[in-house]
């Protein structure tokens, strides 16, 4: 299986590096936009980061002074309950954090990648559709033409491929005149399925049949005219003969 991406005409051929161009160019902007997206849902994920560092801080803090308080004679556990409540709350808020830190994560990972892939799928899926369906039916065709026969095979495709009214506009019975080695009708056929991909160049010559018929032999009648033109007659031709003895009897006749 081979493939033809691209037609041998220019304007057609520049047609497609225009479209291929501006699909990788969408692409580009495409996963841009993700890159962009990523980063600003980031933002918001830099804020959870401070919020679960700050309150890990305060929970520490609250720790160190629950201890320090506790150190007091009579008073010190009584004191320290409101530091350890603290430092728990602390505790919750870092861990608060750290979860929406990991979520904001996840989600800028996700925002992005759609960001970027949606719209390349939305381009994407198109153009495979018609560029690899192009590519592997043009390249169907320029293996036809390169073949012995290709012409006729190219001719055959086109009966089977091109719209009844463009066959038309050929021959009233295309297949007829196709099957009946219709020559004219053949190229024109052929070049029909060549320009409707784009593909320039003459299909390769059909092979000629080892048991094709001779030239007719006219040296007989070149021999022929030569001898009617010198006055001769030609050769084997019938020529009246005389009565076996008629001289001789009519002599006889006269001697009497």
């Amino acid at each position: 299986m081979s493939l033809r991406f691209y037609a041998d005409d220019s304007a057609r051929r520049t047609r497609q590096l225009v479209a291929d161009a501006l699909l990788a160019l969408w692409c580009l902007l495409a996963v841009w936009a993700g890159v962009i997206v990523h980063g600003r849902v980031l933002v918001a994920e830099d804020g959870a980061t401070k919020l679960e560092t700050g309150s890990g801080s305060l929970a520490q803090n609250m720790t160190d002074a629950a201890s320090a308080v506790a150190k007091i004679p009579f008073v010190g556990q009584e004191v320290r309950t409101p530091f350890d409540n603290a430092a728990t709350t602390g505790r919750n808020l870092s861990a608060s954090g750290h979860d929406l830190a990991d979520g904001l994560g996840r989600l800028s990972l996700t925002l992005g990648i759609l960001t970027a892939l949606v719209p390349i799928l939305f381009a994407l899926i198109p153009w495979c559709f018609t560029r690899l369906r192009y590519a592997l039916r043009a390249g169907r065709v320029a293996r036809l033409r390169a073949m012995p026969g290709g012409e006729r095979l190219l001719a055959l495709e086109g009966l089977t491929t091109l719209r009844p009214g463009v066959l038309a506009t050929v021959d009233p019975d295309p297949a007829a005149a196709w099957q009946e080695g219709d020559r004219a009708v053949t190229r024109e056929i052929a070049a029909l399925v060549l320009g409707a991909f784009g593909l320039r160049g003459q299909a390769a010559r059909a092979v000629a049949p080892s048991n094709a018929e001779a030239p007719d032999d006219d040296s007989g009648d070149e021999r022929d005219g030569l001898g009617e033109h010198l006055g001769e007659d030609p050769v084997g031709a019938d020529q009246p003969s005389e009565p076996v003895g008629e001289d001789d009897s009519s002599s006889d006749s006269r001697r009497d």
